[in-house]
């Protein structure tokens, strides 16, 4: 009795939908936690996930990783029966869910009512946003989500953009903490060394005068909005290229609406030739394409991109990076500097580019800006004690 309660002291659950590291936000952000919980406070980590797509990561990891069965239905997880849950349900331990996910959700609204003092903290990624059925499904589950997360300890989000709409419907704000993404810290270094090289480098051989060379990473899903970048671009190129200057967009990802985005640029002559998709590459080819690159572009049309970790990537870099503004989503908020004097609004994109294509003095600027902002905000030396700042009463208790 005595070791199995050492055993429950001694670990932490987590819940996330897909296999943490994995390729998006959510579950590299799930892996920092587990990685840095266990190395920080020598915690027992469980990581439980669904993983839907029966994904085969890769990546070895120094915590534990567990399937839980499910069915899907759409992008509705189902749970199958296991022992598993009644674990995550029946355990005293600190549990760690990451939100959005209906499921997960309603895990931890049972666990909490099963044992109300069991310390639950909610990490909410992002808010949500569709249109049709699914739509009118997503918001039944924020409206329940809002209100649930009342019951738990702690909630945790990524930038003060979130924390404050999500301040609306928590009752006790203090509850409510800021912890922004980040990345590895060997990632961190890897960068940082580039950055160093890249300074040392003349003006005349690191950038063309004449090009203002952008790149935008993430899956060609509708979300990402990159038809509305080509549309800014082929406009931008229409006043550039008559001048002897122009735009180049180098794209990195895979996704449903590539086909239709490389029928747009065959179908313009001010997109082709200067737009470039490479797929799905390794971490290393996107790590020279960023670092040959003058600008980085965020253009989610939706609040459900809340923190792009590749806008860190890019200022860690050297890189600024610019997205669109949401009130629900801290993208904007992420790489928002003081020279870009832009509002980030769609209609006004055009002329910011166009502005920075003319002038690299501009570009240079907003270049130490987006290191200098990373160093202040988002490096590892922050986010470790904004880290602990939360966690240590959370783990401790």
């Amino acid at each position: 009795m005595a070791r199995s309660k050492m055993i429950y002291q001694n670990t932490i659950i987590q819940l996330c939908r897909e296999l943490p590291p994995g390729y998006g936000g959510v579950e590299r952000v799930a892996h920092e936690l587990a990685t840095h919980l266990l190395t920080r406070y020598h915690r027992n980590i469980i990581s439980y996930s669904f993983n839907p797509a029966h994904c085969e990561d890769p990546f070895t990891v120094d915590y534990s990783r567990e399937v839980l069965p499910c069915i899907l239905i759409g992008q509705l997880l189902l749970p199958r029966p296991s022992s598993k849950y009644f674990t995550i349900l029946l355990s005293p331990c600190p549990l760690i869910i990451h939100l959005p996910c209906p499921t997960i959700l309603l895990l931890a609204v049972f666990a909490k009512i099963i044992r109300p003092n069991r310390k639950i903290l909610v990490y909410w990624h992002a808010f949500l946003e569709s249109k049709g059925m699914g739509g009118l499904f997503l918001y039944f589950y924020q409206m329940l989500a809002l209100v649930s997360i009342n019951l738990f300890d702690i909630i945790v989000t990524t930038s003060p953009a979130l924390a404050d709409s999500l301040r609306i419907h928590v009752k006790n704000h203090r509850k409510v903490q800021i912890l922004p993404c980040c990345i590895h810290e060997s990632q961190e270094h890897s960068l940082s060394i580039k950055l160093t090289f890249r300074s040392t480098l003349s003006h005349p051989i690191l950038s063309d005068p004449s090009l203002l060379k952008l790149i935008a990473i993430g899956r060609l899903e509708s979300y990402k909005r990159i038809d509305w970048l080509l549309s800014i671009v082929e406009k931008c190129n229409q006043v550039l290229k008559p001048r002897g200057n122009e735009i180049h967009l180098d794209i990195i990802g895979e996704g449903r609406s590539k086909s239709l985005l490389q029928n747009i640029v065959s179908s313009s002559p001010f997109l082709e030739g200067s737009v470039y998709f490479h797929g799905r590459v390794s971490e290393d080819i996107k790590q020279e394409l960023l670092f040959d690159s003058d600008m980085l572009v965020l253009m989610a049309g939706s609040c459900n991109e809340a923190f792009g970790i590749v806008q860190l990537e890019a200022m860690a870099l050297g890189i600024p990076s610019v997205s669109l503004y949401n009130s629900k989503s801290g993208s904007y908020w992420v790489s928002n500097t003081s020279s870009q004097n832009w509002n980030g609004s769609r209609s006004s994109m055009h002329d910011f580019l166009l502005n920075v294509a003319r002038d690299k003095t501009k570009l240079s600027i907003l270049k130490t800006e987006a290191s200098s902002r990373y160093r202040k905000h988002f490096s590892r030396t922050v986010w470790n004690r904004n880290f602990e700042n939360i966690f240590n009463a959370f783990v401790e208790s």
